[in-house]
């Protein structure tokens, strides 16, 4: 049966048990007991397929998505053995029930630096194999001029400690560049760490885990780092030492600093759109 209609003057009627629904709609409907029969006959279930792309997010998965996972953690949540807890325990959507090792995505994806080092050169014939990092470079400098290290030596033949300062540094070394614009002393960084700052790329408009960015910045500034942020998000807006506010209006009327100072200070900014805002969401 094809049944037909102008479009755009509504769909065909469908016919649907509540099985067919998501849970979130079936928490809504209206309650019924349970009929007063023993068995049913001649009325076959009803499977709604419709036109819709199947929607989602990284932790989608057809059991998600057919309601099949929701069944099944009621299902282990109650006769489980031994049990994790309530239903939400058995959830990957869910903190309590997530793996705080890939954030319940199923899979961590994190940068193989080893393939980015060649074991068979050393420093100053260019073992790190990312153009930026070459023998020569600025940044190749603050790997070959640090006293820590042999440039001549090959990566492979590092011990482990000179490989993990390689990666990670210690507290208080100095290394010294020479640039365009002259030689300078500065701290030295990890390769690791480095690649962390430098190629951090993540949109705070579709992040989730806004807290998961910030506990990682902190972690930027403890090692000595300077981080700058041009985000609306209020929650990093307070989070901030010090905020920076241009006004008062976009366009023509804007790019003129109104505001300097902390978040709490900020609170106070009576000319500023944002120190409006940041109170609203804070409740001052």
């Amino acid at each position: 049966m094809v049944p037909t209609r102008l479009s755009p003057h509504g769909q065909p009627q469908r016919r649907r048990l509540n099985e067919t629904f998501t849970w979130f709609v079936r928490n809504r409907l209206p309650k019924y007991e349970r009929p007063h029969a023993d068995d049913l006959e001649g009325l076959s279930p009803a499977i709604v397929v419709d036109q819709r792309p199947v929607g989602g997010h990284s932790r989608s998965t057809v059991g998600t998505m057919t309601d099949i996972h929701s069944v099944l953690r009621v299902l282990f949540s109650r006769h489980g053995t031994p049990s994790a807890g309530a239903a939400t325990a058995y959830s990957f959507n869910d903190p309590s029930g997530m793996c705080p090792g890939c954030d319940g995505l199923g899979r961590t994806v994190r940068p193989d630096l080893n393939r980015i080092l060649d074991p068979g050169r050393s420093l100053a014939q260019g073992a790190v194999r990312f153009p930026p990092f070459a023998a020569g470079t600025w940044q190749g400098q603050a790997y070959t001029n640090t006293d820590e290290l042999d440039p001549d030596k090959p990566v492979g033949d590092f011990t482990d400690d000179e490989r993990a300062f390689l990666m990670r540094g210690r507290p208080g070394s100095k290394v010294t560049v020479n640039g365009t614009g002259g030689t300078w002393t500065t701290e030295y960084e990890g390769l690791a760490d480095r690649f962390e700052r430098l190629y951090l790329k993540r949109d705070l408009s579709t992040m989730s885990d806004v807290e998961g960015l910030l506990a990682l910045l902190d972690r930027l500034v403890d090692t000595g780092n300077t981080v700058v942020v041009v985000e609306h998000n209020l929650d990093v807006v307070a989070h901030a030492d010090r905020v920076t506010d241009l006004g008062p209006d976009g366009g023509r009327d804007g790019g003129r600093v109104i505001f300097e100072g902390t978040p709490r200070e900020l609170l106070a900014a009576r000319d500023s759109s944002t120190a409006e805002h940041l109170r609203r969401a804070t409740g001052h």
